[in-house]
C-alpha cells in the first residue's frame, strides 16, 4: 500500500519510492515488459451448449411472457372479454413452457457429458432443472 492508501501493484504503480517504501522490491513494482502475463485461447462452446443455451433463453423469454400476460390480467380482471383472450394466451405459454422444459430435458439426457454436469449440480439442494441447465451454460466446457 502506498501512503495515500493505493495498492503498489506491478501495473499499476512503478514509483521506485513508493516501492521502497512498501517494501517491494523494484522487479515486483516494474515487470520486465517481455514476460506479460497471456491467457489461454478462447474457444466455442459445442453445439450441444450453444443448442441447449439458445433452449434456455427461449424458456426465459416465454416465462417472461407469460408474467406480462399474469399482470394484464390482474389489471384488467373487470373485462370479461379481455379476460377470456389473456388466459387462453396464458394457457397456451403453459403448454408452450411445458414442452420446452422437457426439451432441455430429453436435450440435456441425450449428451452424456451435458448429463454429467446436470447430475452432479442437481445434487446441489434448492437447484431446479432450469437452474442446473443455466448453470451448465456458465461454465467452460
Amino acid at each position: 500500500m502506498t501512503p495515500s492508501g493505493k495498492s503498489c501493484a506491478p501495473t499499476v504503480r512503478d514509483d521506485l519510492a513508493t516501492c521502497r517504501w512498501a517494501g517491494r522490491d523494484r522487479e515486483l513494482c516494474r515487470p520486465d515488459p517481455r514476460s506479460r502475463y497471456t491467457p489461454d485461447l478462447w474457444t466455442a462452446p459445442s453445439l450441444q451448449v450453444r443448442q441447449l443455451r439458445a433452449l434456455v433463453d427461449r424458456l426465459q423469454v416465454l416465462k417472461d411472457i407469460a408474467l406480462a400476460e399474469g399482470n394484464r390480467l390482474q389489471i384488467n380482471a373487470d373485462n370479461a372479454v379481455l379476460k377470456a383472450s389473456i388466459q387462453s394466451h396464458l394457457d397456451w405459454l403453459d403448454s408452450c413452457i411445458k414442452a420446452l422444459q422437457k426439451q432441455i430435458d430429453d436435450h440435456i439426457d441425450a449428451h452424456p457429458d451435458l448429463a454429467k454436469d446436470a447430475a452432479l449440480l442437481s445434487s446441489i439442494p434448492g437447484l431446479g432443472a432450469v437452474t442446473v441447465a443455466s448453470k451448465r451454460l456458465a461454465t467452460p466446457s
